[in-house]
């Protein structure tokens, strides 16, 4: 699903007929339980724009559990890393659908890309996360 709705997300899953590639889009990433459009704001105008530029690449940011890039401030527990980040890993989607759309979403922007948060989006929100949480859990 998350290869689909990349794939679409850059209108290439479905050339020939761009709206497939929105439905595509659209429909995979909400139910893999992640927020399509807060993905496609992070994905296209952080990670694509700015690729691996601190603070603007929402692709190197780890909330501090893992240290991936360089400008990372060092800690000592990140040499064990290779051991506990594929467990974290397993779990990295579940805290996406848990926490990450809604703290996002609040917070109205994401690694320097503004978009706005209103009712609409917060009900949209809503109903994917209860159609995911019904269906897939």
């Amino acid at each position: 699903a998350l290869n689909v709705g990349h794939e679409s997300s850059h209108k290439t899953f479905a050339p020939k007929v761009p709206y497939l590639d929105e439905i595509f889009y659209w429909l995979s990433m909400n139910l893999v339980g992640t927020y399509a459009y807060l993905w496609k704001v992070g994905h296209l105008e952080t990670h694509h724009r700015y690729v691996n530029v601190p603070g603007y690449e929402v692709g190197i940011e780890a909330n501090g559990s893992i240290r991936m890039a360089s400008h990372t401030p060092y800690k000592k527990i990140y040499q064990f890393q290779h051991l506990y980040a594929p467990i974290l890993y397993c779990f990295y989607t579940l805290t996406w659908v848990l926490f990450r759309d809604w703290r996002v979403l609040a917070e109205g922007q994401q690694s320097g890309a503004k978009f706005k948060n209103g009712w609409v989006r917060w009900t949209e929100l809503f109903i994917i996360k209860t159609i995911y949480f019904y269906g897939m859990l």
